[in-house]
């Protein structure tokens, strides 16, 4: 995804407001997605934690996201702890951009790689735990992977496979202060 030419932003159709009091965006991102253009608008306000009832909350933003020019516009809100001086709505909008970055490594690593979606647990306990330490497991991954030279050996399945014959190993990783 590479952002476009400013040349192009102004054949792009402004989207329709359902508010009648529509709030200009700070932030205007138009980029090819997947062959597709796609328009991405940021307005962004700072407020208090006890305006929204979320602790932390300093700075709201309402995303208008387009993808083609007669598509209509997907609305999502969005929160952060960061304060409008901390966080620009450019660098909100890419914030929320790297998300699914996270999203897509996470969700490879626990479904397809680590078989969670196979697991046919019940109890809803037993599921926070293990969901718990699948995600342990993922950041002692992540930490693992940095010490292997092979990229063959980078690997979820290999990683496992590994800590399956070496399970003192990852016990005392968990347990122990880092060196």
């Amino acid at each position: 995804m590479r952002p476009s030419k400013a040349t192009k932003a102004a054949s792009w159709p402004p989207p329709k407001t359902s508010s009648p009091r529509g709030f200009p965006p700070q932030g205007v991102q138009l980029e090819d997605n997947r062959g597709r253009r796609e328009r991405r608008a940021l307005a962004t306000r700072e407020l208090e934690p006890v305006e929204l009832g979320l602790a932390g909350a300093a700075q709201i933003g309402c995303l208008q996201r387009q993808i083609g020019a007669t598509a209509t516009p997907e609305v999502e809100c969005l929160v952060t702890s960061r304060p409008a001086s901390q966080l620009a709505p450019t660098g909100f909008l890419q914030f929320k951009r790297d998300y699914w970055g996270v999203e897509s490594g996470l969700h490879q690593r626990l479904d397809c790689s680590g078989l969670e979606d196979r697991l046919r647990v019940r109890h809803k306990g037993a599921m926070h735990i293990l969901g718990l330490f699948a995600r342990v497991g993922v950041a002692l991954f992540v930490r693992w992977c940095k010490t292997q030279s092979s990229i063959r050996l980078r690997t979820f399945p290999q990683w496992r496979d590994w800590q399956a014959g070496h399970r003192w190993h990852m016990i005392r990783q968990v347990t122990e202060a880092p060196t």
